[in-house]
């Protein structure tokens, strides 16, 4: 994968030719977001399980049922712990993918813990495509068709 889209905006998603699709939000995970995001791309998701915001037995259920909606992976904010990581990993087959945004995380720990890749925050070595807000394009073409008539 060489181009992932990072979005949990549907309409972008379906639109986009990016590789893959992470997508992760800063709220707590829901099943009927990752369904949909799941629904509408034609290339693999990684969807948010949580870290932050939402931690423990939630995010191991969120894992299984994204496993079980066909996402190709789950995603975990930096604050996981490890165990919640191990914990995680045992119960899904789908790759953990660990985020790390600071030389300060716990990199070698989280790959210990069963995380089977990490994403580095703002530093992959993958083209990353944080797309502009939807009322930003419209801004855009509602523009353009103002300056036509």
């Amino acid at each position: 994968m060489k181009s992932l889209l990072f979005s949990p905006d549907v309409a972008l998603i379906r639109n986009s030719n990016a590789h893959a699709v992470m997508s992760v939000y800063p709220f707590t995970p829901q099943m009927a977001i990752n369904q949909s995001l799941i629904n509408v791309s034609s290339v693999p998701v990684f969807t948010g399980v949580g870290g932050g915001t939402t931690s423990g037995e939630r995010s191991i259920q969120l894992a299984f049922q994204s496993e079980q909606a066909r996402v190709f992976g789950v995603v975990v904010n930096p604050p996981m712990e490890n165990e919640l990581i191990r914990q995680i990993a045992q119960v899904v087959d789908d790759p953990v993918v660990a985020t790390v945004s600071s030389e300060h995380d716990d990199d070698i720990g989280k790959l210990n813990a069963g995380a089977n890749m990490l994403n580095v925050s703002g530093g992959a070595n993958t083209i990353t495509y944080s797309p502009p807000a939807s009322a930003d394009i419209f801004a855009e073409l509602m523009a353009k068709y103002r300056k036509k008539k």
